[in-house]
């Protein structure tokens, strides 16, 4: 099997094979993770099962997904489907996926079958490629506390804004470049020294930079929303460079352009 070095992006992207996100995580231990479609998507009985990528069961429901992290970091995280009963991530030629109206909810644990979980954030920065099949008035959560929506919550509010909440602090409003249903882009989150921002693909929001204090809890994504999550990336208590954001986002364009939704791609990826 090749490893993600020699296999993804080999042949439709060959510029890209000398770096790939796993650059950017570093081993403080459970902090930096990449979710990747590509990688670590399991059916419902978790890790006794074939992962997708070799089964191909595509529209079959998804209990766990794991992520690629640092080698040093020993911590383990997941993400296990939490969604209401006939309402799961579904599996749909390499992407994870909530049908319209399902409403799919992602509850990150401490492992297989393990406990809940969540990341407590000073300073962020998380990157999420996602496709939106639906608009559902303000609720479209990209990620939030479990335990507290109201506390911690990001989510788009309508095509052209997103709406942070931190600590039960001040809803700040980004105004973005209009999000359009069933286009892939790439959002960026940040926090650093209490300064927030928001990029999409690669544009800063109109509102950049708000500044806002305390501690944000993350432990469920994109509740609420319908479509497809290709790569969630969390540095939960650190900031990449300029040059390693902007080479993720060159990643994942390119990736995204040419490949999502190629089974035969998707097999290449080695998990």
């Amino acid at each position: 099997m090749l490893s993600l070095r020699q296999g993804l992006f080999a042949k439709d992207s060959p510029a890209t094979t000398a770096w790939t996100p796993l650059d950017m995580l570093n081993d403080a231990d459970g902090e930096d993770y990449w979710w990747h479609s590509g990688n670590g998507v399991y059916q419902d009985d978790g890790v006794s099962s074939v992962p997708f990528h070799v089964d191909g069961g595509e529209d079959a429901s998804i209990g766990i997904w794991e992520p690629y992290k640092n080698i040093g970091n020993a911590s383990t995280r997941v993400f296990s489907d939490a969604s209401a009963a006939g309402k799961d991530f579904l599996h749909d030629q390499g992407y994870v996926y909530s049908q319209d109206g399902e409403n799919s909810k992602f509850t990150l644990l401490d492992g297989v079958g393990g406990s809940a979980v969540q990341f407590e954030m000073s300073n962020f920065y998380i990157c999420m490629r996602v496709r939106f099949s639906t608009f559902t008035g303000g609720s479209d959560c990209f990620y939030q506390d479990l335990d507290n929506p109201t506390r911690d919550v990001c989510k788009l509010i309508n095509p052209t804004t997103i709406r942070m909440k931190i600590n039960s602090g001040t809803n700040r409003n980004f105004d973005i470049e209009e999000i359009q249903l069933d286009t892939w882009v790439t959002i960026e989150f940040q926090r650093h020294l209490n300064a927030i921002s928001v990029f999409v693909n690669g544009s800063a929001s109109v509102s950049n930079t708000v500044i806002d204090s305390g501690t944000s809890d993350l432990d469920r994504i994109f509740a609420v929303s319908d479509g497809h999550v290709a790569d969630f990336l969390i540095k939960s208590n650190s900031i990449p460079s300029d040059d390693e954001k902007t080479k993720l986002r060159n990643y994942l364009n390119n990736f995204g352009n040419a490949s999502y939704g190629s089974a035969s791609t998707f097999d290449k990826i080695d998990g």
